[in-house]
């Protein structure tokens, strides 16, 4: 493998990473109304969404959108309008409980759920389609290791590198959240995800 190439590769996987985005947002309240640990299962599922584009890739999946633009632009809108609906979930939770004068978090969803929801959530995001689907394979070095090699050894270390960061935001959102800060917090996560919808939308 080519260092320079890979060192490439993986801190733009980081930066994208600490940018908050649609799977930030979801960890994040996941941590908020179910906890830390809990939240671990909804950062699961967005590194297992993660590995089933790295193993797209490894399949041709940039070949495909390359010969079929326009599934990317359907899978575009479906992403968009899957985390705008999330967003204004989001937002309405947060509504009902500044409404009653409530802002505990909501009963604990189970780790099934939280995954399931995350899963479903980093597979409909169009920026992970991109970046594993069309951006891995221009990091792989000619004349190297086997191709299928690299991308899998740059793939499995940038789902590495992108626990802990998920982890970090997943602490911050539920460290010593005073009520008020909560509600902050969940106003916060509803409008990053209905401008993550329009950004994607705008593309």
């Amino acid at each position: 493998m080519d260092i320079a190439l890979a060192i490439s590769f993986w801190s733009m996987n980081f930066l994208l990473s600490i940018t908050p985005g649609p799977a930030v947002a979801n960890v994040m309240g996941a941590a908020l109304t179910s906890g830390w640990r809990p939240a671990q299962a909804s950062i699961g599922g967005i590194l297992l969404g993660n590995c089933i584009y790295i193993l797209m890739a490894l399949l041709g999946l940039g070949a495909v959108f390359a010969a079929a633009p326009g599934s990317l632009t359907v899978l575009r809108w479906v992403g968009a309008a899957y985390i705008g609906w999330l967003g204004i979930q989001s937002l309405r939770s947060w509504r009902h409980a500044e409404r009653e004068g409530n802002l505990e978090p909501a009963p604990p969803a189970s780790a099934a759920r939280l995954f399931t929801d995350a899963l479903t959530l980093q597979l409909a995001n169009p920026k992970a389609v991109l970046f594993f689907g069309a951006m891995l394979p221009q990091f792989v070095h000619e004349g190297g290791w086997p191709p299928m090699v690299q991308m899998t050894l740059l793939g499995a270390i940038a789902v590495l590198l992108e626990y802990p960061v998920l982890c970090a935001y997943a602490w911050l959102a539920r460290r010593n959240l005073e009520p008020g800060r909560r509600g902050v917090l969940q106003l916060a996560a509803g409008s990053l995800l209905l401008l993550c919808a329009l950004r994607i939308v705008l593309a």
